[in-house]
């Protein structure tokens, strides 16, 4: 239901029934956050059945709504959509969407916002239209013998830092999804829970964060030099450290828990140029050593508690391990390693640089492709298959 005035906020979002995941900011009352698979959980149960309205505000923003029973299996979901329409989100309406709880029931929900900050780029779209900033103003319309409580932090907590791949563009489209629909309504085939990262979360049961942007790179973004007015010249060394990536800010400190293993899916971007310059080596080495440092420095430091995986060729044909973004990865990642003792007095510290050798021809068959060639659900799972026993290698994390 959208209403041109919200309902009563029973429940605000400071109340401490709540879990947020992913990176959020407080304001005016309301929570906001816009990286992808940004969302909260909280435990309800009801002796005698009742209900509850989850109010929300978002502009192109993609929510889903998941019920689990207390042994962990999927009850139910459903997802919401905001408004595609109004450039601003103070114009977009208020939702109200009621949940029912049964009668006995004792469930754990998460609500997740499935699509990517940006659903046009971050270029010249970013002036005439808004980010796809997701508000959470509480819960209302209490009914019946409802009671929430706080549900346990899940004990591992994974964050992603990627392209197209990692946000799981056009992931819900397919080869026959047109370009004009795949550009104006994208942000309805845009899936992190249904991309390698949500896939990830779930299998190793970590809470995760997702911060990626389609076509974004290290030094250059995607057709930098042919288009440079779709993403602009911003690349994700500048918005990875942003709470939403639609301020140009970030916190002195961020808030705990901090993530145990950072995954990085980056470089492919920087040489998709269409046959103009690639980056230069040094150039690429130098900043992706600047990102490295900055990952650390923010979760405390080089030290043990925090692990970085590089990883290349989830983008498919184009990523073999000789491939020029591979190798360039690669090398990054050795010239990182080499120093790593100007950084730190620790000597196990090192990041790991991961191929995942995703089958070319699988990914250039239709069983993988979403639209524009990008993955499916499918081919994301494939994607997760072949990272899962990896990761678990390096953290030690067993089954």
């Amino acid at each position: 239901v959208l209403q041109d005035r919200a309902p009563t906020v029973e429940v605000n979002p400071k109340h401490n029934a709540f879990v947020y995941e992913g990176r959020w900011l407080s304001e005016g009352g309301v929570k906001r956050a816009d990286w992808s698979c940004s969302g909260l959980r909280f435990q309800v149960s009801s002796k005698e059945g009742g209900s509850l309205q989850i109010i929300w505000r978002g502009v192109r923003t993609r929510l889903k709504i998941a019920v689990f029973h207390a042994d962990g299996q999927l009850h139910s979901s459903r997802e919401l959509l905001g408004s595609s329409l109004d450039t601003r989100p103070v114009l977009a309406g208020v939702h109200s969407d009621r949940l029912r709880i049964d009668a006995g029931g004792n469930y754990t929900v998460r609500v997740r916002k499935l699509n990517s900050p940006r659903p046009f780029g971050t270029g010249v779209a970013t002036q005439f239209s808004s980010a796809s900033v997701w508000e959470f103003h509480g819960l209302g319309g209490l009914e019946g013998d409802v009671s929430l409580s706080k549900p346990p932090r899940q004990a591992r907590k994974i964050e992603f830092i990627g392209a197209s791949d990692t946000l799981g563009y056009c992931v819900d489209g397919s080869p026959d999804t047109s370009s004009v629909a795949a550009m104006s309504s994208g942000w309805q085939l845009e899936n992190c829970e249904a991309a390698f990262p949500g896939l990830l979360g779930e299998t190793l049961g970590a809470d995760i964060g997702v911060f990626a942007l389609n076509g974004i790179g290290v030094v250059q973004n995607a057709n930098f030099h042919s288009q440079p007015f779709k993403l602009g010249a911003v690349t994700m060394p500048g918005y990875w450290p942003r709470m939403l990536q639609s301020q140009d800010s970030k916190p002195q400190k961020y808030p705990k828990p901090w993530p145990n293993l950072i995954v990085i899916d980056l470089g492919g971007s920087d040489f998709a140029q269409e046959g103009w310059p690639a980056p230069q080596d040094y150039v690429f080495r130098a900043v992706y050593r600047r990102l490295l440092q900055s990952i650390f420095e923010a979760y405390g430091g080089v030290g043990p508690g925090l692990k970085i995986a590089a990883v290349c060729g989830i983008g498919g044909p184009a990523e073999t391990a000789e491939s020029a973004p591979c190798t360039a990865v690669e090398d990054a990642v050795k010239h990182f390693n080499e120093h790593i003792d100007e950084l730190t007095d620790h000597p196990d510290v090192k990041v790991e640089y991961i191929f995942v050798p995703y089958d070319a021809s699988a990914a250039s068959g239709r069983p993988h492709l979403g639209c524009l060639g990008h993955k499916n659900r499918e081919g994301q799972q494939a994607v997760a298959n072949l990272l899962e026993p990896k990761i678990r290698s390096m953290m030690g994390w067993s089954l």
